[in-house]
């Protein structure tokens, strides 16, 4: 076995490898540690190692780091840590995701026409039965819909 290309990323090498194993070609993964880092080498058969290196030159690996986000997912995980903490998601600590209502516009008609549809689906063929289920659900998406839109209003005056 000889090694053909090194990753940064094991999600990287592992689909390398997926790539060369729908071809045909029988690879083995080996992490490694350099200079505290951990790297991925991927090997083949001596024979193959041509062919697979000529494949997997005609993809474009991303084997850069970017740390920098919008903060959205250190906000999360720092609410999901503390949601239980008395006071502090009282306090406004609010996830931005749940707090931003410009997107409720989207959503309260969303909610109110497709628990409306799914009523009046249900109600059309009530020859089956009625599904107890079905209609907690219809009631739930209409009242979430209502009361967004509600919110809306008051927010608007």
């Amino acid at each position: 076995m000889v090694s053909i290309r090194k990753f940064d990323f094991e999600i990287n090498a592992l689909y390398a490898a997926g790539i060369l194993s729908n071809l045909g070609i029988n690879t083995v993964l080996e992490e490694k540690m350099e200079q505290d880092e951990r790297k991925f080498l991927l090997k083949v058969n001596e024979d193959v190692a041509d062919k697979a290196t000529s494949e997997l030159d005609k993809i474009d690996f991303d084997e850069t780091c970017n740390p920098e986000s919008d903060g959205a997912i250190e906000g999360y995980n720092e609410w999901s840590d503390r949601m239980y903490d008395p006071g502090y998601y009282t306090g406004g600590r609010i996830p931005r995701f749940l707090l931003d209502k410009t997107n409720w516009k989207f959503f309260a008609p969303l909610y109110l026409a497709s628990g409306l549809i799914m009523l009046y689906f249900m109600l059309r063929n009530a020859e089956d039965g009625l599904d107890l289920e079905t209609l907690l659900w219809c009631g739930l998406f209409v009242f979430a819909g209502y009361s967004m839109l509600r919110q809306l209003k008051k927010r608007k005056k």
